[in-house]
């Protein structure tokens, strides 16, 4: 799920091979952020005893144990994670100011964030509720009203079900 919202953000580093920076040294081991970090997951160096919580939070399984199936959850502080992160925000900021920074008009916007996202075009009861939200967000007389309206717009995108979710 982290390296998705990465590749929608145009945010992964796609380097195969190596391993990410880190100051391994004895027992000093600075906590890892996956948040900061833009190579893919799979790279992470991991300490058994020093998992990054965001990867405990979303079910990432116990390195000291053998596991032959992985458990899935869905809890409240997932939910809060997705909702008040640091680097979903980041990611869904990135996002959304790609999308101002094509010289579309706001139906090809939406049409984009959906081909980004999920891989498909909006119907047309989709794009007209899209526009519909982006064109009432709160703050109209703000100047930075369009900004944050789509900022708005790519976070509600990247937090549905069909983006976390393979049918």
């Amino acid at each position: 799920m982290r390296d998705s919202f990465l590749a929608v953000s145009g945010a992964l580093d796609l380097t195969m091979g190596g391993q990410i920076e880190s100051k391994l040294k004895g027992d000093a081991y600075p906590e890892l952020e996956p948040g900061r970090i833009r190579r893919r997951s799979v790279y992470f160096p991991l300490i058994r005893n020093k998992l990054p919580s965001v990867l405990r939070l979303f079910d990432f399984v116990d390195p000291t144990a053998s596991t032959a199936r992985r458990t899935e959850t869905n809890i409240a502080p997932q939910a809060l994670f997705m909702m008040n992160s640091d680097f979903i925000h980041r990611q869904s900021r990135t996002l959304a100011d790609f999308l101002l920074g094509s010289n579309s008009d706001d139906m090809a916007r939406v049409e984009q964030a959906y081909r980004i996202t999920l891989g498909r075009n909006p119907g047309p009861d989709e794009a007209k509720i899209m526009l519909a939200y982006v064109r009432d967000y709160p703050g109209s007389g703000n100047s930075d009203h369009e900004t944050s309206a789509w900022h708005s717009l790519c976070r509600l995108i990247m937090g549905s079900n069909e983006f976390h979710y393979v049918d």
